[in-house]
Parts: C-alpha cells; sequence; structure tokens
C-alpha cells in the first residue's frame, strides 16, 4: 500500500499550480498520517515482542547492555549505603569530559558518588559540540548544570586550528547560535 499520490504540479510556474501543489502535499500528510495510526497498534507489538525476545536473549546470555550496567550501577549506589560510602572516599576530585553528551540516568550516578563527603568536581563541556542525542544525550542536563554551577570557566582559547579558520567558525556559528556563543581565539602554536 502506498500513500503517494500520483498528482504533481510541479511543471508549472502559476500560482494556482503552486497551490494544487500545496494541497497536494498536504493530502499526502495526512494520508501517511491516517496509514500510520492505523499501523501503530501494529507498530507498537512489534516492538514489545522485540523488547521481549532481546530480554530473554540477555538473559539466556547472562549478559548486560550498556544501559542495564548504568542502571545497575545506580541502584547498587542509591539502594547500598556501604558501596556508595566506600566509592565516594574513593575520591577526592572529579572530572567529568564532555559532559553535554551525559542523560539525567547517568548525571544521577554522578550526584551519588559526588553526595559523599566534599570534593572538587569540575564538569567540562560545550552543549554546541552535543552530538549524542541517539544514544540519549539530553544537553538540557548540561545546561541546567552549568546554569547551577557556582563557577564558570570559559574555554576559548584554541591550540588546534588556525586563525583563519578560527575567524570563519566565529562567523558562521556566531551568527547560528546567537548570544550563547562564545568566539574562539588562536592560542599560541608551538610545535
Amino acid at each position: 500500500q502506498t500513500c503517494a499520490l500520483p498528482i504533481s504540479l510541479r511543471a508549472s510556474n502559476s500560482a494556482r499550480a503552486a497551490g494544487y501543489e500545496d494541497a497536494r502535499r498536504e493530502l499526502e500528510r495526512v494520508a501517511l498520517s491516517t496509514v500510520a495510526l492505523e499501523r501503530r497498534e501494529l507498530i507498537q507489538e512489534l516492538l514489545r515482542l522485540f523488547a521481549a525476545e532481546y530480554a530473554a536473549g540477555k538473559e539466556r546470555e547472562s549478559a548486560l547492555d550498556f544501559e542495564d550496567l548504568q542502571l545497575l550501577a545506580r541502584d547498587l549506589l542509591a539502594q547500598d549505603v556501604r558501596v556508595r560510602e566506600a566509592e565516594q572516599l574513593r575520591f577526592r576530585a572529579i572530572m567529568v569530559d564532555e559532559f553535554q553528551d551525559t542523560n539525567a540516568l547517568q548525571c544521577a550516578i554522578i550526584d551519588l558518588v559526588v553526595s559523599g563527603p566534599a570534593k572538587d568536581v569540575f564538569y567540562v563541556g560545550d552543549e554546541f559540540q552535543s552530538i549524542y542525542a541517539f544514544r540519549h544525550a539530553d544537553v538540557e542536563v548540561f545546561r541546567r548544570r552549568r546554569d547551577a554551577a557556582s563557577q564558570r570557566l570559559l574555554l576559548t582559547t584554541n591550540y588546534r586550528s588556525r586563525p583563519e579558520v578560527l575567524a570563519a567558525v566565529n562567523y558562521l556559528f556566531g551568527e547560528e547560535f546567537g548570544r550563547g556563543y562564545e568566539p574562539l581565539a588562536a592560542g599560541d602554536r608551538k610545535s
């Protein structure tokens, strides 16, 4: 079953033809939405079956995936006081790099370790480099933590790129990202 409509008026340049083309696109969008709604339960059932098979396969192989490891770590730290306190005492300083690519679950693990005796905690991140949303990274976690920070250190000196490259980057991204963008400056590149 296809929802593509054979009508195409793209060849005509008239305003009326453009109106017809807009109407055709809207009809196609509505038709696709209708088909998607009709198939939603089937898709949901397929996803439920996949999840059950995936869980059974992990159980059969005594395997864990990355999310399982995170959930188990969080639960162990949250529920076992001895383990949590032992882990809290292991570190005097903690640095979390690429913090813009974390999520609420990973942040909860960090917070459980950090919540013990006072320690230096340093988060490094750049919201404009957040690229892992497909792996459940949530840049809002970074933004909330950054906004709540008592101290912020902006790292705007770049030792890797030539000044000409940074000028182009600043021009393009400064406009694209708006007021939150901090222009980069070239540092002294000693070889």
